[in-house]
């Protein structure tokens, strides 16, 4: 099953449990948090795990800065598993934000986190 981002690229759902399973594991092969690519204030965070890939991203706007109710919404977070990455998911988002540099560090983090 495929679900469509905000970015308009479409990504593989992964179910409740396995979620759970990716979020929860400990053994990371790559973690990475940056600030994501000027103009943006963004803060971007992926981490590649022997189940899956976690990325999240923290919009960051004069809007947002404030404490309220908007800004605990600020916030997104997405997840799926090594296959799934490894065929496509998150690849656009990652590039645009963070640079091919990043997104083929963290594909060859996955490969080997597969192996």
């Amino acid at each position: 099953m495929r679900r469509q981002t905000s970015s308009g690229s479409s990504i593989s759902a992964v179910t409740r449990a396995q979620r759970n399973e990716i979020i929860k594991s400990k053994k990371i092969f790559s973690e990475i948090s940056l600030q994501a690519a000027a103009p943006s204030k963004d803060w971007c965070s992926a981490v590649v795990n022997d189940k899956g890939v976690i990325w999240r991203r923290w919009y960051i706007s004069p809007a947002t800065a404030r404490i309220d109710a908007a800004a605990q919404k600020a916030a997104t977070e997405s997840v799926c598993t090594l296959d799934d990455f490894i065929d496509g998911d998150f690849h656009r988002e990652i590039a645009v934000s963070l640079g091919d540099a990043v997104l083929q560090q963290l594909l060859d983090a996955a490969a080997q986190a597969r192996e």
